[in-house]
Formats: C-alpha cells, structure tokens, sequence
C-alpha cells in the first residue's frame, strides 16, 4: 500500500483520491503534510484547529485508518511491544490518546521545507528554477492573480508560506460535489509540492 503522505512525492500521494485501510477510496487526495504547523486551521474545510484534532479525525475516518475510536487506536498500539518499547523511548510515558495525538502531530510539526529550489529562488539564487518555473511564478503574481488569495495584499509577495490562511471562492471546479464544499478551497502550499515550481 502506498503511503498517504509519501515523502519522496512532497507529502502527498499523488492521487486524485486518497487510498486508506483495506483499499477504501477516500472522497478527496491527501494534502502535504509539510509545513502544516504554520496552518491556522487543518484539513480542507479548516474544520479543526490543531495537528493533535487533525490525526484523530485521520485516525477514526473509516477511509482512512478507520478506528472506532482513538482509545481503540492506542490500546491496539499498546498491544504491540515494539511500538510499546519506542512509545516509552520517545515519550517516557505508557501509549495513551493524548501522548499518541501528540507524537503524530509532534511528527507533523517537523516537517519543514523551506530548502526547495523555489525557496533557493526567492531568497536570491537567479539560477535555482527554470527560466519556465520563473514565467509560471511572474503570472501567479500577475495575469492569473493567484497572489490574491496567498499574498497578504494584492501588492506585497508572501513567498514564506504561499498561503494567507483563509478560505477564498474561487469561482471554478464546481460540480454537485465540489458545490457543497466551495468553501473549503484555500490556498495552501501546493507550490512547494508541485513539480513544475520546484524544477
């Protein structure tokens, strides 16, 4: 099975919809998980506001890891001697909910990325992208106006984060699905994972 947030593909899983336990086809693709600690809100919508919320939803989702509960999800893990062992390596402490939420959001909050070639070109290196990555970042910041929903003014470049945290309608993609969920489109790092800005 393929990993939900593959580190060799930026943290995402490259799908158009995300694969979980026992083969169960998920509504939506995995975002990247990097840089998710500057988020003030998580998952899609912004329905939840810490790492810790965000993996007990991915833990009791039964398209994703499907748990009946996070107390079944730590008393299976307690049952295993090896995770039991580097819990207590880690932690100093037996596995519980609330020390297991907080070593996968602790995970979570170290995955950082701000050595792409993108962020080698923004911090000066002329050279770090392709002359076709550069035409694709002056029309991000131009004629397709991305920069509306990521900068925070329409003037002033937010090249850190590439998100400004809030959730903009955008006015496209909408079909009887997408209708009921235009509000969860936000603008989030997808140019740190994608390909065509990083090369």
């Amino acid at each position: 099975m393929r990993h939900s947030h593959d580190p060799a593909r930026a943290f995402i899983d490259g799908r158009s919809k995300s694969v979980g336990i026992y083969g169960r086809v998920g509504q939506r693709n995995a975002p990247t998980a990097l840089n998710a600690l500057y988020y003030t809100t998580q998952l899609r919508e912004g329905r939840v506001h810490t790492l810790e919320q965000q993996a007990a939803l991915s833990i009791t989702n039964p398209f994703e890891q499907g748990s009946s509960s996070v107390a079944d999800a730590a008393s299976r893990t307690a049952g295993d001697k090896d995770y039991q062992a580097q819990f207590m390596d880690g932690s100093g402490r037996e596995v519980n909910e609330k020390e297991m939420l907080r070593a996968i959001a602790s995970y979570g909050r170290a995955l950082i990325s701000f050595d792409s070639p993108f962020d080698n070109f923004v911090a000066g290196d002329a050279n770090a992208i392709s002359d076709a990555a550069e035409r694709g970042w002056d029309l991000i910041n131009t004629k397709a106006r991305c920069n509306l929903c990521y900068a925070p003014t329409e003037n002033e470049r937010d090249v850190t984060f590439l998100s400004d945290n809030k959730f903009h309608h955008i006015g496209i993609g909408f079909s009887s699905i997408t209708l009921a969920l235009w509000h969860s489109r936000r603008s989030v790092n997808w140019c740190r994972a994608s390909s065509w800005i990083s090369t």
